[in-house]
């Protein structure tokens, strides 16, 4: 894959998609010049979002060490592996097939870190409607795979003040965390619209679920279409963004106890969000 970001555009909506800092990335999002991505733009999460609870885990029989020297691996605060793996330019193959889609395929996120020999197939796609990102999980033929990966985007009301957004979710259930952790259960919560501020949330999400971010004159709308069980929401303290995060799998995928989804070999996951 190129080094430089591919522009594509439809309808008054603009969009590129490069590599940044390690991932697979939405640089930018427009409608007639109006930001709907902050500055870090959108970037793939893989194969598992959130944070593990220690360098190696155990999933489908197969007991895994991580090399805490990898540099692929990012950690938090903690020293937690955190959001997957990175990947190298060289790793992705992109295609565009005409001036408003491009699709971006890599087998590279499977090896030692991750055990499961799978492609992922990402699909960006722009019409009068918006951005329509499809993620497809394909399992080779050696054996199942879990599901894991998920997107980071940061969601921006074009340039309406800040301090005048309203953050509108459309979550029903809320997991419950532990120092950012799953701790296996969830408590029902009625969400209303609220003003910016800060968190660290993790919710269970449903198909159509819409979320908003409402400005002035901007409103940035993010819909789960399909594939997508659940979402982060995050916005630290004086942030002029909140990520609203789409996660194939839930946090702690990576474990026998997760209750997230597995591909059996040779089949896909298909996953797919909207953007306007």
């Amino acid at each position: 894959m190129a080094g430089d970001t591919t522009e594509i555009g439809s309808d008054g909506w603009s969009a590129g998609l490069g590599h940044v800092d390690g991932r697979l990335t939405i640089t930018w999002l427009r409608y007639v010049g109006v930001d709907r991505l902050g500055p870090a733009g959108c970037p793939l999460i893989a194969p598992w979002f959130g944070r593990l609870d220690r360098h190696g885990y155990e999933t489908l029989g197969r007991s895994v060490t991580l090399d805490e020297r990898d540099p692929r691996l990012d950690h938090d605060a903690e020293g937690r592996p955190l959001h997957g793996l990175r990947t190298f330019e060289s790793d992705w193959v992109i295609e565009r097939s005409d001036a408003a889609t491009i699709t971006a395929t890599t087998t590279a996120l499977a090896g030692p870190a991750f055990p499961f020999p799978h492609e992922l197939r990402v699909t960006v796609h722009l019409s009068r409607d918006g951005l329509t990102l499809t993620t497809v999980l394909k399992a080779g033929m050696q054996g199942p795979v879990p599901v894991g990966f998920g997107w980071h985007p940061y969601l921006v009301a074009g340039g309406d003040p800040v301090d005048r957004w309203t953050v509108d979710l459309p979550f029903v259930e809320q997991v419950v965390l532990d120092r950012l952790l799953p701790d296996g259960t969830t408590v029902a919560v009625d969400l209303v619209p609220t003003r910016m501020r800060s968190r660290d949330d993790c919710f269970v999400a449903r198909p159509g679920a819409v979320a908003e971010v409402v400005g002035p004159s901007t409103t940035t709308t993010l819909t789960l279409v399909e594939g997508f069980g659940w979402a982060m929401v995050w916005s630290p303290n004086d942030a002029a963004f909140v990520c609203v995060e789409p996660m194939a799998g839930p946090l702690l995928a990576l474990c026998d106890h997760s209750s997230g989804p597995v591909v059996p070999a040779g089949r896909r996951h298909s996953a797919t969000f909207t953007l306007t």
